[in-house]
């Protein structure tokens, strides 16, 4: 993000889903305070949305290895070395996915635990997306691909113009599992490889080691199509799950791909399907208005059975409706489609 898009009175978010690969988080962090492609940002808060396996992890990873104090104070006082401003900053934050019943889920196994890990993520992100003061960086490098997809996807339904999805990727060999483990790039740590041997891991004895200083770690701006605004206007305001707001948006796209119909009242026999004229005889013209005018095919075959007699008063019967509604089937799918009407007088 470029200096004039991030305005001083505005806060940064980092919002981040984890597993059991935590190294991501300071990685991102790092990644952030480092780039090349614009300014440094150090975000003001960290979410961390995961499992219970996953905070457990979180906390061993990040609390206990490499240095005294944890890797998390380390991080902190290396960014300030590089003059960055870390305080009141870095801010930390743990919220654990839960079943309908409040039980902690360990993983997301089901297609239910799923989607109440989508709730969640949604009802957290918004917390942000609805306060003008903050921007969110989503980062999705973490958790299972299913819980990065869902990640993503409320990304999109949520996020602003002012939001950002970053993945990040650190040099190949510094993702394995390595002890002490790569967390991010630090003077002076040695890491070496491990091995599993009979379910317990070791350090190989001929594996490499690798200097922490040495690992590129590439943070990645993910294109995504933000729909937050839009969303929230559609949904006036309203707080809809993850399923809910997924169904008003298909709604929306499905009424936004049906043709837009008009009538040329310079030419009343001709109907506009998408600024396409069809010429329409005026028994079809009268049909096509009175059944559009009640927009529901039940009703739209009562208004047939009445208007028969126009067309034909000799005939009558249920029979006569159905074989006369064969005979303009392409109108009748439009109309079943509940098609908005331009330039209609009604």
């Amino acid at each position: 993000m470029k200096a004039d898009e991030l305005k001083e009175d505005k806060k940064v978010a980092l919002v981040a889903i984890l597993g059991v690969t935590p190294a991501v988080l300071t990685e991102a962090v790092w990644a952030l305070a480092d780039r090349k492609d614009g300014d440094p940002v150090v975000p003001d808060e960290i979410l961390v949305l995961t499992t219970g396996t996953g905070e457990r992890v979180l906390k061993n990873t990040l609390g206990t290895h490499l240095t005294r104090g944890g890797v998390w104070n380390s991080l902190k006082k290396d960014l300030a070395a590089k003059g960055l401003d870390t305080k009141g900053k870095l801010i930390v934050k743990v919220e654990l996915f839960r079943d309908a019943n409040g039980n902690l889920l360990e993983d997301l196994p089901t297609q239910e635990a799923n989607l109440q890990a989508a709730d969640k993520m949604m009802k957290e992100i918004r917390d942000y997306t609805d306060d003008e003061g903050w921007i969110v960086y989503g980062l999705l490098a973490g958790g299972r691909k299913t819980m990065s997809a869902l990640f993503f996807s409320c990304m999109c339904l949520l996020g602003r113009r002012c939001d950002r999805i970053y993945h990040v990727l650190a040099s190949e060999g510094y993702d394995a599992r390595l002890d002490p483990p790569f967390c991010y790039p630090q003077k002076g740590v040695l890491h070496h490889e491990m091995e599993c041997v009979a379910g317990k891991w070791r350090r190989k004895p001929k594996g490499r080691a690798l200097h922490s200083e040495n690992c590129k770690v590439n943070l990645f701006a993910v294109p995504f199509a933000y729909m937050g605004e839009w969303c929230q206007q559609k949904c006036r305001g309203k707080r809809l799950s993850y399923s809910s707001l997924i169904g008003a948006v298909q709604e929306s796209m499905d009424a936004a791909m049906m043709p837009v119909l008009a009538i040329d009242f310079s030419h009343p026999s001709l109907l506009l399907i998408d600024e396409k004229p069809r010429k329409l005889s005026p028994a079809e013209m009268l049909v096509f208005v009175a059944c559009l005018q009640t927009r529901d095919e039940e009703n739209a075959k009562d208004r047939l059975y009445d208007l028969q007699f126009l067309l034909d008063p000799e005939e009558d019967g249920e029979e006569h409706v159905d074989e006369f509604s064969a005979s303009w089937g392409w109108m009748k799918s439009l109309i079943q489609k509940q098609i908005f009407m331009q330039s209609l007088p009604f």
